[in-house]
């Protein structure tokens, strides 16, 4: 994800960014990214508002081409408060340079928080071949706004995530790294691993500068690396994700998963992938929704026995009971010499 400015002419009330800034991300920056980068399966072009720096994106594609990095595809989102002709040139121009053009998209932000588009942009944007209404919010619920930026001020903001440190999802290839995980850049060039935060907790939470270091020496520096106490002393084991639910958290009724793999870095990946996405799990109340209220308080399990990690997380609600809790740990498994193994994965 490339926010490639800090620059907006609007003023939603619930923007997890904070104040606008009037800052666009400079072509040296872009070209640092893309002078060593080989494929980027999906871009991100966020702001601040994007339609604002059209040169920004054609300095994508521009750079991009220039140094041999295929983009599968791309995502953008505009207030559309004004038609921009650059725009929407600049973004066909990536368009046509992208690999998986049935995936790019451009759309509104349409919600209660956000003003009506311009309705010229409103008609000219919706020409545009890439223009989808597949991730448009009516309404953005409450429990799913940030206390970030403005709607922490304005006292909208419901919850924060765990501050992210490492990346979990990585792999290499020759002299190529792969990575899963969502890398966010900000317009100052500074590498943060949640993209979700305002311009002030961007800053304290990167965990480098791409003006500063080469991007394959940021990450390496913080590739989540399997502690020793994950193996034991028997080197031969397998690794089950157990996930413990009490009723009326995730569902109505008392709920647990399992899930074992061979390797630990699957394991690992799988696990902060659950803890990630655990807030977009409906409660199987009533309506199937989540209260608006809803709060999620993060307790680390101490390391014990088998058990390589662990994370409690609380649920706190006006409609929940307290105490109602989900579990999840990475249980190490050891094999007895002479066991087949054989697991889902």
């Amino acid at each position: 994800m490339l926010c490639i400015t800090h620059d907006c002419n609007g003023e939603c009330a619930f923007c997890m960014r904070g104040e606008p800034q009037k800052f666009y991300m400079s072509a040296s920056i872009i070209e640092k990214i893309f002078s060593q980068t080989s494929y980027v399966e999906h871009i991100g072009i966020t702001g601040g508002e994007p339609s604002l720096y059209p040169d920004g994106i054609r300095s994508i594609t521009y750079y991009a081409k220039k140094y041999g990095c295929k983009i599968g595809s791309f995502f953008c989102a505009t207030n559309g408060l004004v038609y921009s002709e650059e725009f929407a040139s600049a973004l066909d121009e990536l368009y046509s340079y992208c690999v998986n053009k049935k995936l790019c998209e451009l759309t509104f932000s349409i919600d209660q928080f956000h003003k009506a588009p311009d309705e010229k942009a409103k008609a000219e944007y919706e020409k545009l071949a890439f223009y989808s209404t597949s991730k448009n919010k009516e309404v953005i619920a409450k429990k799913d706004i940030l206390s970030e930026g403005r709607a922490e001020q304005n006292g909208l903001g419901r919850y924060s995530n765990p501050p992210v440190k490492e990346i979990y999802d990585y792999s290499f290839d020759a002299f190529v790294v792969n990575i899963g995980d969502r890398i966010f850049i900000s317009a100052y060039g500074d590498v943060v691993l949640d993209a979700d935060l305002s311009y002030e907790h961007q800053a304290e939470r990167r965990i480098g500068n791409v003006m500063d270091d080469e991007l394959y020496d940021i990450f390496r520096e913080h590739f989540y690396k399997i502690p020793d106490h994950w193996f034991g002393e028997n080197k031969k084991s397998f690794y089950k994700i157990s996930l413990k639910a009490d009723a009326n958290t995730l569902l109505i009724e008392p709920t647990e998963e399992k899930n074992y793999f061979e390797l630990p870095q699957e394991a690992s990946v799988t696990y902060r992938s659950i803890l990630r996405n655990i807030r977009m799990m409906p409660m199987d109340f009533t309506e199937k929704t989540v209260p608006d209220d809803l709060e999620l308080i993060y307790e680390d399990l101490p390391i014990e026995g088998n058990r390589c990690i662990g994370t409690k997380i609380y649920y706190k609600s006006s409609t929940i009971s307290e105490g109602r809790a989900v579990t999840v740990e990475v249980i190490r498994c050891p094999l007895m010499e002479g066991t087949i193994y054989v697991g889902n994965r």
